[in-house]
């Protein structure tokens, strides 16, 4: 009786174990769709407390997550678990579940934009589906994807074509979560192709089916869809209730409903509803905070201060700039703090590299020596060994020296991009554009106002994306200074003036210079020549060819700079023109030598200005 008993613990309850997990794995189909993200928490506490799973009821888990990051929109995630899934369904010889994941890794592709990875998916998907007996019930996500990928790649015709085929398979196989999925499709494409009565007639479609079925994901997607197709009819009213519902959908089955809210603002800031717009976007800052998306979270903060700043709002411009530039900073000394363990990490394996080298040329020399003693006659095959290994360590040595001296340039190279990094637009004259700003809304002058603040948004605008860029075309810095000299003319009440003279025939949209290059010597001639002047100030700046260079020239009429004899003022002078050196000493094409700073006199006496001068090679 007793053996009876331990035979049944020993082989019935690991089965009764197993049944069970299998039973919470199938009930999580359904809760996938309806609750993601409390599927999401059971499908974590399976994973790590259960150790012994199958790799089939891995690979089910590790989709299912796919899908709940994918419904989230967080990609990369997503692009992972379908991986790993799609790896196991592999090694269980799984066809089908391996074209399924193939053709949801294709979809995050085409979004991602790597269309020769989405083509080497589409042949490996065609090459199993030569597998199957029958592939019917597959082949409509084939074609579907094949839709996407032109639809891309900007053949509309052909995309409509697959699409249409797909939903051709789809309702051969009475899937109706695919046939309304691929309406869905469908109706985006039509909106696309601005054919706004049949793209609303397939988006009724979804909504009803999703409402009858609780698919909450369509529905959300139908109503997006449903919204801008309001905003483009001009039915506003209709497109904000919709984007607000797909708000409270989201929030009420406990999914982030921060794509929805970014919808929202950009929606309320087109119709220049610039508060209702700050609101939104203040609304997706608390959801996509929880996220640790910085990049996100940039993004918002660059929207809020723009809405802001269109809403007459400076305080609450003011504070999120500081917010942003905090934020800034930490990803800047994070990734910094990153790059030096990965050099240190180099460091130790070349440390470990020698230490091992070390020991095997002493275990060498040892070797030789009991060699020597044993085999006298061997002398001269000896030092030719010995020759040999000495040889090889220098080499070796020799090989460390230049990986050493090539790491120490990439970190001169790291440095000099912090301190350009550094050269970013002073956050004083930001400030002090803000405040003028402010005294000129407080003056009820609004033409004047909106202009500067247009011209000024702009200005944060190219300076962010600017220091982010190794390089700019010629055009863009040019724009990017007449905003500032705007700027800047509005902030002293235009008490100097500026021209820019560019050779007709440079190509300037073609030209390519490091970022920011001209602005600092701008900024020094403002601040430090022409500010405390009593007559009215000028800058000039010249922009010519000459053979194969690009001659710049800056111009002022102030006080002078004299580089021989600075004081504790121009430190800051100083330590700028030393970077813009080492900026063009980067670049290895000997520009520095052309650099110079010179006085401009009067009549050889008095001296009336600066001139810098400086050129590019082609």
């Amino acid at each position: 009786m007793k053996t009876l008993k331990l035979t049944f613990v020993f082989f019935i309850f690991p089965f009764l174990l197993f049944s069970q997990i299998d039973g919470k794995i199938s009930a999580l189909k359904n809760e996938v769709l309806v609750q993601p993200n409390k599927a999401l928490l059971k499908i974590d506490q399976i994973l790590f407390k259960n150790d012994s799973l199958s790799k089939f009821n891995k690979a089910q888990l590790f989709k299912y997550k796919g899908d709940i990051f994918n419904y989230n929109k967080n990609f990369d995630k997503s692009l992972y678990n379908y991986n790993e899934s799609y790896q196991l369904f592999k090694e269980l010889k799984n066809v089908s579940t391996q074209i399924e994941l193939l053709s949801k890794i294709s979809d995050l592709q085409v979004l991602k934009g790597n269309y020769t990875k989405v083509i080497d998916i589409q042949n490996e998907v065609a090459n199993l589906f030569n597998k199957l007996e029958s592939n019917k019930n597959l082949s409509s996500e084939y074609l579907k994807n094949f839709s996407k990928l032109y639809f891309k790649l900007g053949d509309n015709g052909k995309a409509f074509f697959y699409l249409k085929e797909a939903i051709k398979n789809a309702q051969k196989e009475d899937n109706q979560r695919k046939i309304h999925q691929y309406y869905n499709d469908l109706a985006s494409l039509y909106f696309e192709n601005k054919k706004m009565d049949s793209a609303l007639y397939y988006s009724n479609l979804v909504e009803k089916y999703s409402i009858n079925t609780n698919n909450y994901q369509l529905r959300t997607e139908s109503l997006l869809l449903k919204g801008a197709i309001n905003e483009v009819q001009e039915n506003f009213i209709k497109a904000e209730k919709k984007y607000k519902r797909v708000v409270k959908i989201r929030d009420s089955i406990g999914v982030n409903s921060y794509p929805a809210l970014v919808k929202l603002g950009n929606f309320y800031k087109s119709l220049h509803l610039y508060k209702y717009a700050k609101t939104a976007f203040s609304d997706a800052l608390k959801k996509v905070n929880n996220t640790g998306n910085n990049k996100e979270i940039l993004n918002l903060y660059h929207n809020i201060i723009e809405n802001s700043l269109k809403d007459y709002d400076v305080k609450t411009a003011q504070y999120y700039l500081a917010k942003f530039d905090d934020l800034n900073k930490k990803i800047k000394t994070a990734e910094q703090e990153k790059y030096n363990t990965f050099i240190n990490e180099k460091m130790d394996i070349q440390n470990k590299e020698i230490q091992f080298l070390e020991k095997k040329h002493e275990l060498q020399k040892k070797q030789d020596e009991l060699l020597m003693q044993e085999k006298i006659y061997a002398k001269n095959k000896i030092l030719y060994i010995i020759f040999l290994a000495l040889l090889g360590v220098l080499l070796v040595l020799s090989l460390l020296y230049y990986r050493y001296r090539r790491l120490k340039n990439e970190k001169q190279n790291i440095r000099l991009k912090n301190k350009v990094l550094g050269l970013q637009m002073n956050p004083h004259f930001i400030f002090n554009s803000l405040t003028a700003i402010q005294n000129s809304v407080m003056k009820k002058d609004i033409l004047k106002s909106a202009e500067l603040i247009a011209v000024f948004s702009k200005l944060i605008r190219q300076n962010l994306d600017f220091s982010a860029r190794e390089t700019i075309n010629l055009s863009e810095e040019l724009e990017m200074l007449k905003n500032y000299l705007t700027t800047q003319q509005f902030r002293f009440d235009h008490s100097f003036d500026y021209t820019i003279n560019v050779d007709p025939n440079l190509e300037v949209d073609a030209i390519k210079i490091p970022p920011m290059l001209i602005q600092p010597f701008v900024e020094n001639s403002i601040e430090h020549g022409i500010k405390n002047r009593e007559k009215e100030g000028k800058i000039e700046i010249k922009i010519y060819e000459i053979e194969d260079k690009i001659c710049f020239e800056i111009m002022d009429n102030g006080i002078g700079f004299d580089l021989e004899n600075t004081d504790v003022k121009n430190e800051e002078e100083v330590h700028a023109l030393s970077i813009f050196k080492e900026r063009l000493k980067i670049r290895q094409k000997g520009e520095y030598k052309g650099f110079k700073v010179t006085k401009i006199y009067h009549e050889n006496i008095k001296v009336v200005g600066t001139k810098v001068s400086f050129s590019l090679k082609k």
